[in-house]
């Protein structure tokens, strides 16, 4: 797969969940699980950044919201970066170890909440397609419990449906947590 518009996931989603007619779910409520799902903090993306120009401070301003995963100095105008250890972010600042030499890029490789436009990563499509069906599970659930409906479907079932969507959301977690392999 590759990464994919909020539409493509929206026709995904009502792929998954059966309902392309918009029968047991409206569109908005399609819409707005996907939009929830999105915006959950383990949807995020690859950001890499080179617009702090060192100038004899060891501390510098994070130039995005978001996590810094690797931290570089670019000391030649060309090669790889170097690797900066034991660096620290507090508030929004860097704190370097030491004072870097001026006029130096700073590299940071970090990940940061997708923009209003941006593609939903690749690797994180199936984790925001199970979001997605949890909260509709959630919307049909209040729907149970407040309506009578003919359904083939109990309650209990339901539930053991959100369990399963919510432990695979779990495990959809914790494989992101060391993801990121990425070189400066």
């Amino acid at each position: 797969m590759a990464d994919a518009t909020r539409s493509q996931l929206l026709t995904e989603l009502n792929i998954a969940a059966r309902d392309g007619s918009n029968i047991t779910f409206t569109a908005q409520e399609k819409t707005k699980a996907l939009n929830r799902a999105i915006h959950d903090p383990y949807v995020v993306k690859l950001t890499r950044d080179t617009s702090i120009t060192t100038d004899g401070s060891d501390s510098y301003d994070l130039p995005f919201t978001g996590t810094i995963l690797k931290l570089g100095i670019q000391m030649a105008t060309t090669g790889k970066p170097a690797n900066l250890e034991d660096w620290d972010v507090i508030d929004g600042t860097i704190y370097l170890p030491s004072v870097p030499p001026s006029g130096k890029t700073l590299v940071i490789i970090g990940t940061t909440k997708l923009d209003e436009n941006d593609l939903i990563p690749d690797d994180r499509q199936e984790y925001v397609l199970v979001l997605a069906k949890i909260q509709l599970i959630n919307y049909l659930t209040a729907s149970l419990a407040t309506t009578f409906l003919t359904n083939d479907m109990s309650m209990g079932e339901l539930l053991r449906l959100k369990q399963d969507l919510q432990a695979e959301a779990a495990t959809w977690r914790s494989s992101f947590r060391n993801s990121y392999t990425v070189e400066l």
